[in-house]
């Protein structure tokens, strides 16, 4: 699996987002300002921006420029779990909580078919 990491430096919603639409991304991963935790911003369906935090993050009122959600996982998982659900799922990307560490991390489907991991520095 190929894995890249991100700065690990603070960000606020509004630049995440900038850094998504200027850099022509699905998703990106940072370190929220508010809370530090590891969550994404990613581009919906629907055409809005969406903000995945983990569940009972303060983020569930950043609403302003994004649709909030909590991560549909309840509770950490180990890498080989978020492979696994991707595999049943095929979603484009899948952020969860790393079991071993305890960061936020993307699973997600490249290009050539294979899995690439996104973590933090």
């Amino acid at each position: 699996m190929h894995r890249k990491v991100y700065g690990d430096e603070l960000e606020p919603t509004l630049s995440a987002v900038a850094d998504l639409l200027d850099l022509d991304y699905e998703f990106h991963l940072f370190r929220h300002v508010r809370t530090g935790e590891d969550v994404v911003v990613y581009r919906r369906d629907d055409g809005l921006i969406g903000l995945i935090h983990p569940p009972g993050s303060a983020l569930a009122d950043e609403n302003d420029v994004v649709v909030t959600e909590p991560s549909r996982y309840s509770s950490p998982m180990t890498l080989d779990a978020a492979r696994a659900e991707m595999d049943i799922l095929n979603h484009r990307f899948l952020y969860f909580i790393d079991a071993d560490d305890g960061r936020g991390k993307v699973i997600y489907l490249r290009h050539d078919g294979d899995y690439g991991l996104l973590e933090p520095a």
